[in-house]
């Protein structure tokens, strides 16, 4: 595609302003294969920082880039955002919104280079970290990091415990989603359909589903109590997609379901995990969160 637009001597012809229109509908991947056609789109998809500057805003959802950070990521001079882009990208860091970001230990992560979802889960921690009730609440962020929509099958969401049982969750609800459609920013009530099948519109649109899973005792092992003690029997956590609505799909097909894309949380080692709880007096833990901060 790329090289059939670059020898198309009217596509570079265009007005630098309707390049520039075409040019920001494209992700990274994108700007570098279209920047390897010539120097002169080189320039126009790879060399504008504020480009980037605005790229880095739209996938991790920042409002704006602290000095603070840049001097931590240690860029200074030409192309800043452009490497903090490619930095932030190789840590795989989770967008932003109240219920995800830095500020929160990723317990579990996947960039899935199959169908180009990316899932990362947090842990909805209890003052005093014990399974009230025996149930562990996960939260878990999907962004869509493709140019087509895709939908998230939310009453797919799984758990596989280490020793091979799977879990569904007692309760599973929508609490954040960023997304031109429906809704936008912090949700409130839904329908029940909204909460079963959730569409991701546009390129970096994502969205935050808190889970709870009620956690059965085993045979031969103690009681699970404490969170970390519950963390570190899980395995991977995932929720499906399909890149198309299932009732349209049904109605379309003839009544075939659409293909799913099954991406798939994997969690952090046990000593990991434990490194995010704290010990105190009297055998109780306190989660400590900025373990994980990052700017």
């Amino acid at each position: 595609f790329f090289s059939m637009i670059c020898n198309a001597w009217s596509f570079v012809d265009l007005p630098q302003v309707i390049l520039e229109i075409i040019i920001s509908r494209f992700d990274f991947r994108d700007l570098v294969r279209l920047g390897t056609c010539c120097k002169y789109l080189q320039h126009l998809c790879l060399d504008d920082d504020d480009r980037f500057y605005q790229m880095v805003k739209k996938r991790w959802n920042v409002q704006s880039i602290r000095n603070r950070a840049i001097e931590a990521d240690g860029f200074r001079g030409g192309h800043v955002y452009r490497n903090i882009y490619i930095n932030w990208h190789q840590r795989n860091r989770m967008p932003t919104s109240p219920y995800s970001g830095q500020r929160f230990v990723r317990i579990a992560s996947n960039m899935s280079k199959i169908g180009h979802v990316g899932q990362w889960c947090t842990l909805k921690s209890a003052a005093d970290c014990r399974l009230h009730n025996h149930l562990l609440t996960l939260r878990t962020v999907v962004q869509n990091t493709t140019t087509h929509p895709v939908w998230v099958q939310l009453h797919t969401t799984e758990l596989e415990l280490q020793s091979g049982m799977r879990l569904l969750p007692a309760s599973s609800k929508v609490v954040y989603l960023r997304d031109s459609g429906e809704l936008d920013g912090r949700t409130a009530a839904r329908s029940a359909e909204f909460d079963r099948e959730t569409p991701l519109h546009n390129l970096y649109s994502f969205l935050v589903v808190e889970s709870s899973f009620r956690f059965p005792p085993e045979e031969d092992k103690a009681e699970i109590i404490f969170e970390p003690e519950a963390l570190e029997r899980c395995h991977s956590l995932s929720i499906k997609c399909s890149a198309a609505s299932i009732k349209d799909a049904m109605i379309e097909e003839d009544g075939c379901l659409p293909p799913s894309i099954v991406p798939i949380c994997h969690f952090k080692g046990a000593e990991k995990l434990w490194d995010y709880f704290e010990r105190l007096p009297g055998n109780a833990f306190v989660f400590n969160q900025e373990k994980q901060r990052q700017f």
